[in-house]
């Protein structure tokens, strides 16, 4: 579901968050653009309570439906800084929604894509290494997790135990990840589990 909001004066341009105006919320169906959400938007800036500004700013979002997108011509403040702690994608552009939307909407699906491709040549750097022809692998998952918060195990085993012929995949870990008995089952491979002196373990991944 695309659904960007806007800031708009009374001209249907975009406006600074410092003024009094509306949040427009457009959505796009059938390649257009169509205003499905007139929401009015009143700067609490003449309160000096935090608890009063963040509770307008928490209602406003509220009624942000499934919109992940905000612009406006002006944000700083609370505001863009609330915005940025609920995950929002904040756009600085002057000008009407029309001449403006598809390009927000774009570079958002052009970041997506770099996004997932970079990950993905992450993981494959992180691949289990081959240990011989036979189809015998060993990886480090502890030093990996380590040394990469972002990457998470499922991220790294299950497509590379789709993807190769595996014969035994030993990983090196300090536990055994929760998803193990539920996913490896899903996709045909069961688990042992050997200590080690160090307080790591070895889990011996292979096909049923």
């Amino acid at each position: 579901m695309d659904i960007i909001a806007v800031l708009l004066n009374d001209n249907e341009e975009t406006c600074s968050w410092q003024n009094d105006c509306t949040v427009a919320l457009y959505e796009k169906s059938n390649e257009t653009w169509i205003k499905i959400k007139d929401i009015p938007y009143r700067v609490p800036i003449d309160d000096y309570d935090l608890n009063f500004i963040k509770t307008y700013y928490t209602h406003l979002l509220s009624e942000l439906s499934n919109c992940k997108i905000f612009v406006a011509k002006k944000l700083s403040g609370f505001l863009i800084n609330f915005l940025d702690y609920n995950g929002f994608k904040i756009y600085e552009v002057d000008g009407t929604p029309i001449d403006f939307l598809d390009s927000i909407l774009n570079s958002e699906k052009r970041k997506k894509e770099k996004k997932i491709f970079l990950q993905s040549q992450v993981i494959d750097m992180l691949a289990p290494q081959k240990v011989d022809k036979f189809g015998n692998y060993k990886l480090d998952l502890y030093k990996i997790l380590q040394s990469n918060e972002k990457i998470t195990s499922k991220q790294i085993i299950i497509p590379f135990l789709k993807k190769e012929n595996v014969k035994n995949l030993e990983i090196i870990c300090d536990h055994i990840p929760k998803w193990f008995d539920k996913l490896l089952l899903e996709i045909g491979f069961n688990y042992q589990v050997s200590s080690h002196t160090d307080g790591l373990i070895s889990v011996n991944v292979s096909p049923l």
